[in-house]
Order: C-alpha cells, then sequence, then structure tokens
C-alpha cells in the first residue's frame, strides 16, 4: 500500500478473511480528501501483502427498497418513523416498493398516506396482491419484476422489522457490483420496546436486464 495513493487516514472500513493453509483475503475500503471512494483487494499468501486491484466506487443514482407486507399495521408505522430520516437526507436518490398482501390497502394507507402528504412523497410505488397469500419470496419477486423494464437501480430487499441507516445504505453501495455481485449481511435479533429487530437475510443487488433473480424465502 505504501505505493498506492490512499494513505491510512484514507482508510474507512474493511473485512478479511483468513485461511491457514492459504493466506488472507482482504476487502478494504478507502475515501480521500476528495470524497473519491474505492476498494482495494489484497492478499497476502503468508507473506507480504500483494495487490490485487483497485475499483472506483461509483456513486449509486437510486436504492430501490422493497417491502413485503401484509397487515403488520403498527409495525409499518414504525418503519415510517425509521425510513423518515433517511427520505430527508437521499431524497429523490430512494425509492419505496410495497408489495402489499391483501383485499385491501386501506390500512396501510391510513400511515402511508400522512407521510406522502407532510414530505410530498413520490418515490414509491406499491403492488397490491388480491389472490394469495403472503409470500416473502413472490413480494420480492414481484417488487423486482416491476422494476425490470424501467430502470437498473440497487435493490434492498427489506422487511417491515428491519431498521436501516445512512450508513447502512452505503455499505450496500460499496459492496455491491452491477451484475457481478450482491451483499449479503444477516441482521442479528434486537430487542427494542419500539421496533423488534428479527433474524432475516438482508440482500442488496444489482437487477440483471437480461435474467431476473428470485430468492426464495
Amino acid at each position: 500500500m505504501n505505493s498506492s495513493q490512499w494513505r491510512r487516514d484514507h482508510f474507512t472500513e474493511g473485512i478479511y478473511h483468513s485461511s491457514p493453509s492459504i493466506g488472507t483475503h482482504y476487502e478494504l475500503y478507502f475515501s480521500n480528501d476528495k470524497n473519491l471512494k474505492t476498494r482495494v483487494t489484497l492478499f497476502r499468501p503468508q507473506a507480504p501483502p500483494v495487490s490485487v486491484k483497485q475499483v472506483p466506487i461509483r456513486p449509486v443514482e437510486k436504492v430501490n427498497i422493497i417491502l413485503p407486507l401484509a397487515g403488520r399495521s403498527s409495525a409499518f408505522k414504525v418503519f415510517l418513523a425509521y425510513f423518515e430520516p433517511l427520505l430527508v437526507k437521499l431524497g429523490s436518490n430512494i425509492f419505496l416498493t410495497i408489495v402489499y398482501f391483501g383485499n385491501t390497502v386501506t390500512d396501510m394507507m391510513s400511515h402511508l398516506q400522512p407521510f406522502i402528504i407532510k414530505h410530498k412523497f413520490r418515490s414509491y410505488h406499491i403492488e397490491h396482491v388480491k389472490d394469495r397469500n403472503f409470500s416473502r419470496g413472490y413480494a420480492l419477486d414481484t417488487g423486482i419484476r416491476w422494476w425490470n423494464k424501467r430502470t437498473d437501480p440497487l435493490v434492498f430487499l427489506c422487511d417491515v422489522d428491519v431498521v436501516v441507516n445512512e450508513q447502512f445504505l452505503d455499505r450496500c453501495k460499496a459492496n455491491t457490483e452491477r451484475g457481478q455481485r450482491v451483499y449479503y449481511p444477516i441482521v442479528f435479533s434486537l430487542y427494542n420496546p419500539q421496533v423488534s429487530v428479527m433474524i432475516f437475510p438482508v440482500i442488496c443487488q444489482w437487477i440483471l436486464p437480461s435474467k431476473l433473480t428470485c430468492i426464495p424465502f
């Protein structure tokens, strides 16, 4: 790294994996004084680190949150409360796709409509599913398919009990690569009197225009 343009004080975070028989693989993230970001991949085969590649992290224009939902009125109200700071900070760079199961969306809209009016929120879409029971896999597949012929955003497969912040979305952007790489963190159970975050696999991925990825749950 001494010959690189990136200094120690540019380092933000990183992950590594060690194998006793092979060596250590590093994924390091840097941000310089001009706020330019990059991911540096290193491999140390039981020897000094060897630089593999440096990939500039391009800004993502839009993050699309796909949210499966059936009832859960109180949980959805809490979700919107935590979603509000993201909307205020990111504005048009965030989009919410709700795939709702049920005969009517009246209960859900009773919480969403005031939110829409307050923030003049237009970056959302509601897919109403009436003819089948709730299925998270079907909901995520439906939400992805709706985007297929419109644009190619970064997709965040979410759940109404999952609370995220801007830093987490930054990790989604940094750890994904269009058509090549998904980000698959595991969210562990936490207790909070207002929100109970369940163990739930969260996937951030780029939509592949020629092939849709259906994730069963």
